[in-house]
């Protein structure tokens, strides 16, 4: 599986803020988010013509809710602050292991969390 994000790195930028780009490609199927309409290209196996051509997709709804984005965050934040539950999106779990400038080795990130935060409370 391959994604694109299409955003600040190219020339122009044809889609504005919270209008973003993205294309998800697999094996079967290539799916694309543009301008807030996400569709679905299935691959067809028996099809052999399909260079140059701009197939229809599926257009894929969107899910219904008052807030997207940042706001969205924010408010399951607040919601997790009065005793809701927590996020399930947590950074731990999208840290990757970047290399320490110092050091030149991977970082194990929840060691480095657990010691910011030893010292924090130290």
């Amino acid at each position: 599986m391959r994604a694109q994000r299409g955003g600040d790195e190219h020339a122009v930028g044809l889609n504005g803020w919270g209008h973003e780009y993205v294309r998800a490609e697999s094996r079967d199927a290539t799916t694309v988010l543009d301008h807030r309409t996400l569709e679905q290209f299935d691959r067809d196996p028996d099809d052999d013509n399909w260079v140059g051509l701009h197939p229809v997709g599926e257009e894929i709804p969107l899910l219904d809710r008052d807030k997207w984005g940042n706001a969205w965050l924010v408010e399951q934040f607040v919601e997790w602050l009065d005793g809701g539950d927590p996020s399930k999106l947590r950074m731990i779990d999208c840290a990757s292991s970047p290399k320490s400038a110092e050091h030149g080795e991977p970082v194990n990130v929840p060691d480095f969390l657990d010691a910011a935060r030893a010292d924090a409370i130290a």
